[in-house]
């Protein structure tokens, strides 16, 4: 495949997943997440440690960071990759 660019491709993937999951109805993510047998807390440490080595030496975002700051710093940290 010629001029195939697998980060964008995989930007793609994950744009559209991360829009599926905050369209989806609230009771769904509980329902989903209570079907694991695992607590909300265990995932969001195993999500935040696969964000991390993911983003291998980026700074980590803030929890406490308002989401649309946090969409805004994602896009600016895209642009410059």
């Amino acid at each position: 495949m010629k001029n195939w660019r697998p980060d964008h491709e995989l930007r793609r993937l994950l744009d559209a997943l991360s829009a599926e999951i905050l369209a989806a109805p609230e009771e769904e993510v509980l329902q989903a997440g209570s079907a694991t047998g695992r607590t909300l807390a265990a995932a969001v440490r195993d999500i935040r440690e696969l964000i991390a080595t993911a983003n291998e030496g980026q700074e980590e975002a803030d929890p406490g960071l308002p989401l649309a700051e946090a969409r805004r710093r994602r896009e600016t940290c895209l642009r410059q990759h």
